[in-house]
């Protein structure tokens, strides 16, 4: 994998159904690490809520499943932390699709 890679990420119906608030993973999170081969766990979350700013980390399967050793962080674009944002709120979420910069961690 490159330095920085762009990717696009599909938030479905089904990641909504199954995004959860608070425990567990989001929709956004349960996106990315569907698009992300090898994925073990996700985490979104943000980091400059006046800017709207918003990173993801997911877990790769290493040499042991049961303890992930690779990494890679997702820049979110504010699309994203607008999702989530409305979606943690209890409003009402589409499914949508957004570009997100990914970086070895």
């Amino acid at each position: 994998m490159t330095a920085i890679e762009t990717v696009s990420i599909a938030v479905t119906e089904e990641h909504i159904k199954n995004g959860q608030r608070g425990a567990g993973e989001d929709p956004i999170e349960l996106a990315i690490r569907e698009a992300t081969p090898g994925a073990v766990k996700a985490h979104a979350g943000f980091t400059d809520a006046e800017l709207r700013e918003m990173v993801a980390t997911v877990w790769l399967a290493g040499d042991d499943f049961l303890a992930p050793s690779l990494a890679l962080t997702f820049t979110l674009p504010r699309e994203a932390f607008d999702f989530l944002n409305d979606f943690v709120d209890g409003k009402p979420v589409s499914p949508f699709r957004f570009t997100a910069e990914r970086r070895p961690a």
